[in-house]
């Protein structure tokens, strides 16, 4: 049985993933209302031949939205924010 989602594991929506789903970096880009450019080179880290590519946090939860769910944002990302004990009985001024 296969899933409809491309992200079968809950740690990370990857770069390959999102490239799977767009075809290109351009089309990529075009989605996000971006330029290619800005995947390029703030999205990749490392030396030519061995870049690495890291979706930021807002876009992988854009690309969630885009995709319908195709996509999945990190889990942590999704989790509900958690406020320490502390800081909800502050009022706020």
């Amino acid at each position: 049985m296969t899933s409809a989602y491309l992200c079968v594991n809950n740690d990370a929506m990857t770069y390959d993933e999102a490239i799977a789903v767009f075809g290109t970096q351009v089309n990529l880009a075009a989605a996000l209302g971006i330029t290619q450019s800005t995947i390029s080179s703030s999205w990749g880290s490392g030396e030519r031949d061995r870049r690495v590519f890291v979706i930021p946090p807002k876009y992988q939860y854009q690309l969630e939205v885009i995709t319908r769910r195709r996509l999945l944002a990190d889990a942590e990302l999704r989790a509900p924010a958690r406020i320490a004990p502390d800081e909800a009985s502050r009022s706020v001024a």
